[in-house]
């Protein structure tokens, strides 16, 4: 959306893109978040194989307690700026930026809007 700065995640949906960076201690991941409808988890992270891992997970909405809990969304349906320093958690070299949205219900309807993701060196 908006140009192809804002990602929509509906329902149970795990996304990744192609994403090659090394995380130095300096890393910062920035990008503001906002969502209408909870679900279990609401997350970020980045990753080197495409397989599930709490450790670079950033769970920053829902009801279920995965992954990194140290920032999260306030619920209030408008965007909130979020500015992580990732090379605090992590430092690696990472192939994926991931997007989660899990919702397991018979009619998954939850909603993510994750806009101007970035990472700078601080």
């Amino acid at each position: 959306l908006d140009g192809g700065t804002t990602l929509k995640l509906v329902g149970n949906r795990w996304r990744a893109v192609n994403f090659n960076y090394i995380i130095s201690p300096n890393s910062v991941l920035e990008f503001e978040l906002k969502s209408s409808v909870v679900g279990e988890i609401h997350g970020i992270g980045l990753d080197n194989n495409l397989t599930l891992d709490p450790s670079t997970t950033f769970n920053l909405f829902g009801t279920q307690t995965y992954g990194l809990m140290n920032y999260r969304y306030s619920g209030s349906v408008n965007y909130q700026y979020f500015s992580i320093p990732i090379g605090q958690f992590f430092n690696d070299s990472m192939n994926y930026l991931f997007f989660a949205r899990d919702h397991d219900v018979s009619n998954p309807h939850a909603k993510s809007y994750f806009s101007n993701v970035r990472i700078i060196e601080s």
